[in-house]
């Protein structure tokens, strides 16, 4: 994407009326981290509906020629183990397929750290999927780096 295509990008914060789109977008996010998620969508939707109206996250649309093309979640809080550091966590981040490949994902992410991230933070942490190759190559190409490895046991029969 060439520098001046960027204008074409827009961010803005998600309402009530974007929540359908926000729980479809979601559920494909899901099956992109290769996840076996058995959510059905009122429920991605149900979430989205509750974090617009209640908190903690910021939940922000990206538009491409005024069309949505993906999203965002994240807050201002602690770092894992360094509590006295803020940090900018994203919770999800996401571009619909049709979008990729073309720069839109690394301009939007630009662009919310220049026009959407609250001040205040040494750094931006987010989590991915170890299923999710296609995520950790986008992150690492934006200059993320492994910061811990996080594993998980069920205990269930």
């Amino acid at each position: 994407m060439r520098r001046d295509d960027r204008m074409s990008i827009t961010i803005r914060g998600a309402d009530l009326n974007d929540v359908p789109l926000l729980g479809k977008m979601n559920s494909r996010l899901v099956d992109d981290q290769g996840t076996d998620n058995t959510w059905p969508l009122s429920k991605y939707e149900e979430r989205f509906r509750e974090w617009l109206q209640k908190g903690p996250w910021q939940v922000d649309v990206i538009l491409e020629k005024g069309q949505i093309a993906g999203y965002a979640i994240y807050q201002l809080r602690a770092d894992y183990f360094y509590p006295e550091q803020p940090v900018i966590f994203v919770r999800q981040f996401y571009i619909e397929r049709e979008h990729r490949r073309r720069g839109l994902g690394r301009a939007a992410f630009q662009d919310l750290i220049d026009k959407r991230f609250p001040e205040g933070y040494d750094a931006i942490a987010l989590d991915v999927m170890a299923a999710n190759t296609g995520g950790q190559q986008f992150w690492t190409k934006l200059g993320f780096a492994t910061y811990f490895v996080a594993m998980k046991r069920d205990v269930s029969p």
